[in-house]
């Protein structure tokens, strides 16, 4: 959720995307910081329904800049899902399901 996490998760996208496909390819992204201060706010105070709203927000503008799908990275921001789910049309990416798969297929060997 923060900046520096959003630096290093550009980097990373745009670094497999081009070991992909190679030459000058990166990826097209549509990015939408957060203000951290409110997150943490709304962790501490433990206000799930602000915060569930405030990203919602930020899911409809990522939507409505053409966005075909939204990803969020923050493990507890996903204990609102469902309200920013309820807020767009594209699907949302949740990284619960991604690190459930990948601990599988770990622990499948």
């Amino acid at each position: 959720m923060s900046s520096v996490a959003m630096v290093d998760y550009y980097r990373r996208i745009n670094d497999r995307v081009n070991e992909l496909r190679g030459g000058h390819e990166r990826a097209e992204l549509v990015l939408s910081c957060v203000n951290f201060g409110v997150i943490e706010r709304c962790v501490r105070a433990e206000a799930w329904d602000e915060a569930g709203q405030y990203l919602a927000g930020k899911a409809r503008g990522l939507q409505r800049a053409g966005a075909d799908f939204i990803a969020c990275g923050s493990n507890t921001m996903h204990r609102v899902a469902p309200v920013i789910e309820a807020a767009i049309t594209v699907p949302f990416l949740h990284i619960a399901d991604v690190v459930a798969t990948t601990a599988t297929d770990i622990a499948s060997g």
